[in-house]
């Protein structure tokens, strides 16, 4: 079973990573080699401060990031983080899953989404402390790219480890 060998590799390395500089991009090399991902992003929210940007990758050659958008603001609207901190859901869920109807006329998906280039997002909701939470977000750009049923239950299996391990990160 090799997703189970390469579980098992990443998390050695992981273990001792806790509390380190390192951990959230172990954490995602980690994700990206179980699930392939054309991009991914930790965002880290303490509570009542603003999100901390804690790995991102730049897809392409363009060298640049809207992620600054995100951070600013846009994060309000996003699905993810509602579903955090207004519906105090947490675990694994695709983006379609937590938009609602209409999304590309949303505010938020003309203020930013739409500029993500992603096809397809799945990602992790982490509960950390009293009122924050880590949103660990893998997005396929390809066109017409999604996750399978197969990722999202390889995601879904691993959830409980991962959440363990960033609770003690955070």
């Amino acid at each position: 079973m090799p997703a189970l060998n390469t579980f098992s590799k990443h998390l050695a390395g992981l273990i001792p990573a806790v509390g380190s500089p390192d951990f959230p991009e172990k954490l995602v090399a980690m994700l990206r080699e179980l699930v392939p991902a054309d991009d991914a992003t930790v965002v880290a929210y303490p509570g009542t401060d603003l999100p901390v940007i804690e790995y991102f990758e730049i897809p392409d050659d363009t060298g640049r990031s809207t992620l600054d958008v995100f951070a600013k603001g846009a994060f309000l609207l996003d699905p993810y983080y509602l579903a955090a901190t207004r519906d105090k859901q947490f675990g694994v869920f695709r983006l379609r899953d937590l938009s609602p109807t209409g999304f590309r006329d949303s505010e938020y998906y003309k203020v930013w989404y739409r500029d993500s280039n992603f096809q397809d997002e799945c990602g992790f909701l982490i509960p950390i402390g009293e009122e924050g939470f880590v949103n660990i977000a893998l997005g396929k750009t390809a066109p017409r790219a999604s996750f399978t049923k197969r990722e999202r239950a390889v995601l879904e299996d691993i959830y409980p480890t991962v959440e363990t391990l960033c609770r003690q990160h955070w």
